[in-house]
């Protein structure tokens, strides 16, 4: 059985918003963290951007890669707390 309705509505907003609050948590928390990256604001952006549309493209894809997604994001902060700054 499918969502349908508000129901549906309301989880598109709720993933919508959590996409766009952690893409942006992340492109301000990485050049905080990484002086390096703080130069290269652009570059981020678009990256992560990228990323978003490869989701999108992926999205009828039959390989299911959303249950990693929390292990991606959690090897992103790991990776940013333990390069030197």
């Amino acid at each position: 059985m499918t969502d349908s309705g508000p129901a549906l509505k309301l989880r598109l907003f709720g993933l919508s918003f959590l996409m766009l609050f952690v893409e942006l948590a992340l492109i301000r928390w990485t050049g905080a963290n990484i002086v390096y990256l703080s130069y290269f604001l652009e570059l981020r952006a678009a990256g992560q951007l990228s990323g978003i549309g490869l989701g999108f493209l992926r999205a009828r894809s039959r390989l299911n890669l959303f249950p990693w997604a929390g292990v991606a994001l959690a090897a992103l902060v790991l990776f940013v707390l333990l390069v030197p700054r």
